[in-house]
């Protein structure tokens, strides 16, 4: 049986890197490629939703309709990824991409938009699963953690890239800079064809059999409930992803309010995304107990901090250290995640555990959008300091270490 790293070191995290097979970097590199293209527009998408339709809570409603239409196909489309290639299913969804641009800027009015929130959810929800389920299917034993860590370092590495190339550029195209989606998207798509693809294709006609049958259905549900030790996982993803889907939209919007420059907010934007990218490095700490821990108790206090200060210097500082306590605990849970499906189930259990993520997507800007406009923006991060340390709180329980703990990862 291979050994874990126990050490905390730069020597042992290079080699552990260097080991993971390729079909794991390439996609990491697709994802990066594709990433950077969302992450240059980033800080200023709740910025543009509030100028074609003004308070808060209608940025919100439209943020959330994205996750929304996500939930209604999480389930279909991770069926689909379950029984054909994971990597034609992202460059079909790749494909989808390279209109986006032009469509996003086109239609301007809530209606128009909110039915042009289906397409980008039927292109996202599609990428992200055959993304996600490629990692998870790719990963060697023992490197969970450290795989699905470069995973996601890979799209905030990009996250943290984008929003410096998009403070610069924003004041001289402006909104134009929304076709960097569809031009990184194509570059991505020609990047995938390096992918290796390894995963069985049972057939695109099985998979949808699959899909209209019922008993399937049922049988996922059973398949997730039964795995107590996975719902109770996905539940904690849960709340945890409602803190930062609310934190994503109203930070750039925060940063306005205080008379920030486009330059300013692309730059806390990539502050708040940097310390992400050293979740790999985050993921070898032999003592994940006590990172997930001490995470969600620093998560508690900085958001507090950042409703109880107004001033820029302190919002650079307070949104960069939220973000390293974001990245001490992510890996930890993905990991787990992935440690915690059969493989043959792997694309079907990631479509269900979408509908987590996504349910908290919808709930977190909706919520935040009506007290944000009822109380003001800074209330919104009060609450995210009452989750996390209930969050915390709960990690100290026999019945929280059960699940997460019960064997070493």
């Amino acid at each position: 049986m291979e050994k874990r790293p126990r050490l905390f070191t730069p020597v042992s995290f290079s080699k552990e890197m260097k080991s993971l097979p390729k079909s794991i970097k390439m996609v990491s590199l697709v994802l990066f490629i594709y990433s950077l293209g969302w992450g240059i527009i980033s800080p200023f998408i709740p910025i543009y939703y509030q100028s074609l339709f003004g308070s808060y809570t209608k940025v919100g409603f439209v943020t959330a309709l994205l996750p929304i239409f996500a939930m209604l196909l999480d389930i279909p489309i991770g069926s689909i990824v379950n029984s054909v290639s994971k990597r034609r299913i992202m460059q079909f969804a790749l494909l989808l991409y390279l209109p986006f641009s032009y469509f996003f800027l086109s239609f301007r009015s809530l209606l128009a938009f909110s039915a042009f929130r289906f397409y980008h959810a039927f292109s996202a929800t599609s990428f992200w699963i055959s993304a996600e389920s490629y990692t998870r299917y790719h990963s060697p034993p023992w490197k969970a953690t450290l795989s699905i860590s470069l995973y996601d370092a890979a799209g905030t590495l990009a996250l943290i890239l984008g929003p410096i190339i998009g403070g610069i550029l924003f004041s001289e195209l402006g909104f134009n800079l929304f076709y960097s989606v569809s031009i990184f998207a194509a570059l991505a798509l020609l990047l995938s064809f390096f992918m290796p693809d390894h995963d069985p294709n049972k057939g695109i006609k099985k998979a949808f059999t699959n899909l209209m049958h019922w008993q399937k259905f049922k049988d996922l549900v059973n398949e997730f409930m039964t795995n107590s030790p996975l719902v109770k996982v996905n539940a904690f993803l849960f709340f945890f992803r409602l803190c930062f889907s609310f934190l994503a939209m109203l930070l750039p919007l925060f940063l306005k309010e205080l008379g920030a420059s486009y330059f300013k907010i692309g730059i806390v934007f990539s502050l708040f995304y940097l310390p992400l990218v050293f979740e790999p490095y985050f993921a070898m700490f032999a003592k994940k107990k006590y990172a997930l821990r001490l995470g969600l108790f620093f998560s508690s206090g900085l958001f507090f901090f950042l409703f109880a200060n107004n001033e820029l210097p302190y919002v650079f500082l307070y949104s960069m250290l939220l973000a390293l306590t974001f990245a001490a605990i992510i890996p930890i849970v993905q990991g787990r995640i992935t440690e915690l499906m059969p493989k043959d189930k792997i694309g079907d259990l990631t479509g269900f555990g979408f509908l987590f993520g996504d349910l908290s997507a919808a709930i977190g800007p909706l919520m935040a959008g009506i007290i944000a406009d009822a109380f003001g923006i800074k209330y919104v991060f009060l609450i995210g300091a009452v989750i996390t340390f209930a969050l915390g709180m709960l990690a100290l329980t026999k019945l929280f270490n059960s699940a997460f703990f019960e064997k070493s990862i």
